[in-house]
């Protein structure tokens, strides 16, 4: 795998991993008043947006965690971090969609359903291959909510599950 189709794959899983959480953990958390848990979760953040080069974010989530472990007014900040992911949000979008082609190698650039037809195929055998493969692939469907059940349930090692998740598919799709 080269640098850039890491690259691709660390924002895809960054995008999947907070963007429908990251306003509403560190809200709550706020709201609560659980400063410690709130100030981790900056960090985390802090440390995350800096792997993946997002600079102003990065600029401004360090602040905010500064300013609210050391008990300073840290309201302002609220509007600008939610302002940049959604902008970050965005920038990942269009230059993931940009890079399909990159991520799509190696005879990855295959359809849905031959992806499917492969891991239905390594599932009835309770192949690890089934597992293997899908994470080779999984980046070109991400916004696919198939995938999404079909990633938990192979990273849960359930065969089973990912068999009636695909007949159900292929089902629906028959009728």
């Amino acid at each position: 795998m080269s640098n850039e189709e890491l690259y691709v794959k660390t924002l895809n899983k960054f995008v999947n991993t907070y963007k429908s959480k990251y306003k509403d953990d560190l809200l709550n958390l706020l709201a609560l008043e659980d400063k410690t848990k709130a100030i981790d979760y900056l960090h985390t953040l802090k440390g995350l947006v800096g792997n993946i080069a997002a600079k102003e974010l990065f600029k401004l989530i360090k602040n905010f965690h500064d300013d609210l472990k050391n008990g300073k007014d840290y309201v302002h900040y609220i509007d600008k971090y939610i302002k940049l992911f959604e902008e970050l949000f965005d920038q990942i979008k269009k230059y993931t969609a940009n890079k399909k082609e990159i991520v799509v190698k190696n005879n990855l650039d295959i359809s849905e359903k031959e992806v499917l037809d492969e891991i239905l195929k390594y599932s009835k055998i309770q192949s690890t291959k089934a597992i293997k493969f899908f994470n080779e692939v999984k980046g070109n469907f991400i916004d696919n909510k198939l995938f999404k059940e079909l990633d938990k349930a192979l990273s849960e090692y359930d065969f089973q599950k990912c068999i009636s998740l695909i007949e159900e598919k292929t089902c629906r799709l028959n009728t």
